[in-house]
């Protein structure tokens, strides 16, 4: 027989910080497949060194989507504050992880440019949050809603 009283079970993650966490992973996964993908038609290309820095910014706006709809489908209470807060997490790992590869690049892109493309990557987690969040039910209708069930009581007085 299952065992259904909760409190015998562990707590797991839940709340913002596990959303975050799931959402920021997810995204970098989303990525890095992306990348790997647009990287391999990039090369069937006749030059594909001018297309290479296009969709790779494609790929990491890509992975911004997927983790503010991976964070608001984790925690659905938390909508914007959740895509945001995860768009901040894979921005600033992605930012983390170019440090390390700036000194490599013939042409570094400017700051200006840098700052930019993070601020549309935040941009494509918010947004990927508003679309994680879906177009559910508001808490005023259905049939089972508390305003029904207050109607339903009012009409049999």
């Amino acid at each position: 027989m299952a065992n259904t009283n909760k409190k015998d079970e562990p707590a797991g993650l839940s709340g913002l910080a596990a959303s975050v966490i799931r959402g920021t992973a997810a995204g970098i996964a989303a990525a890095v497949l992306s990348a790997l993908t647009l990287s391999a038609a990039a090369m069937a290309a006749a030059d594909p060194d001018s297309l290479i820095g296009w969709m790779a910014m494609a790929a990491l706006m890509f992975g911004a989507l997927i983790s503010g709809i991976v964070s608001v489908r984790c925690d659905p209470g938390r909508s914007i504050g959740t895509g945001i807060v995860s768009g901040g997490a894979y921005v600033l790992i992605l930012w983390l992880i170019s440090l390390f590869f700036r000194g490599s690049a013939e042409h570094p892109p400017t700051p200006l440019m840098l700052a930019v493309w993070y601020a549309l990557t935040l941009v494509c987690a918010v947004l990927g949050a508003l679309m994680g969040r879906g177009r559910g039910r508001r808490i005023g209708e259905g049939k089972h809603s508390p305003t029904a069930l207050a109607r339903r009581q009012l009409r049999r007085k």
